[in-house]
């Protein structure tokens, strides 16, 4: 970083500090770039803090070792159909190429963790190269402790994200308690069980008193 005449000079300037940004910032960092983050809040995140954090990566590297199918071929099928001719299929296949590799570089050079959901299906079933599961990819929890301070400018998540406006869950869990399916009794058992121990840790904030972001204490 060069300052001159109280101006600063970066290699990459990212505005916006969601999960894209984020993303694009760490590999222009690890590129040996200087790189600066603009953010207009006084918050960090964006979609991905708000919500679950889901993605849709087709073709990742999890789907054949969970007993799916997934290629190139067929993500493209479908993405096609789903953007009916709005996006160039150059820029659909960059998509379904650059994806899984960016999945896998995360894992490699982050602390962040994607797993496969089985059973979560592609939106519009009736297209062609639609899968019923394991193309969308949550992110694994970590202690929100490593954060320290930064953890209260984290953005807040979305209420509909949250069980009795307190406890986050994936969108993994989401899934199966809203469904119901098989094992949701235990999920939810296993999601009190989780949070409730720590509850001595969690002083209330200005910010928030509801919501998992009161103290680095918590599990998400």
């Amino acid at each position: 970083m060069k300052r001159q005449a109280n101006k600063f000079s970066f290699d990459v300037v990212i505005v916006g500090s969601g999960a894209g940004a984020m993303t694009a910032a760490l590999r222009a960092h690890d590129l040996g770039l200087s790189v600066v983050v603009v953010e207009q809040s006084g918050q960090y995140g964006g979609t991905s803090a708000v919500s679950g954090g889901g993605i849709w990566i087709p073709n990742n590297d999890q789907i054949a070792g969970l007993g799916g199918s997934d290629s190139p071929e067929d993500a493209l099928a479908y993405l096609k159909a789903a953007t009916a001719g709005e996006v160039p299929e150059a820029r659909l296949r960059s998509y379904i190429d650059a994806a899984p590799r960016m999945v896998r570089y995360l894992g490699e050079h982050s602390r962040l963790r994607y797993r496969a959901i089985p059973g979560y299906a592609d939106y519009y079933q009736d297209l062609p190269g639609a899968k019923t599961g394991l193309r969308s990819m949550d992110p694994e929890p970590f202690h929100a402790g490593a954060l320290k301070d930064e953890f209260y400018r984290l953005r807040e998540q979305s209420p509909g994200m949250l069980v009795f406006g307190r406890m986050t869950m994936t969108t993994f869990e989401a899934h199966t308690l809203m469904s119901r399916t098989h094992g949701w009794r235990k999920l939810a058992l296993r999601m009190g069980m989780r949070y409730w121990p720590s509850t001595a840790c969690r002083p209330c904030s200005s910010r928030t008193r509801t919501t998992r972001k009161t103290s680095p204490c918590t599990s998400r």
